[in-house]
């Protein structure tokens, strides 16, 4: 059993480092992931890669430090997973 099952969890700084590395964890343990990064084409190769293992997961370009651009990726996280 995936102990994460049916979560979501968003990874800020996911697309690199130590942010990849949670976001190919938590998908082994079935979470479904949203990737946020300003790198958005690391970001998108990081979903890929998840995607490929047969998880779920998306990318978005976000800057947290803007208040628009989270409140952005909070409704793009609503309208993908729900």
């Amino acid at each position: 059993m995936r102990r994460l099952e049916d979560r979501v969890a968003i990874v800020t700084g996911g697309a690199s480092g130590l942010g990849k590395t949670f976001c190919l964890a938590l998908a082994e343990q079935g979470a479904k992931l949203v990737i946020a990064d300003i790198k958005d084409k690391e970001a998108r190769q990081t979903a890929s890669e998840i995607q490929g293992k047969g998880g779920e997961a998306i990318s978005i370009k976000a800057d947290v430090t803007s208040e628009e651009a989270t409140l952005a990726m909070a409704q793009d996280t609503l309208e993908q997973f729900g």
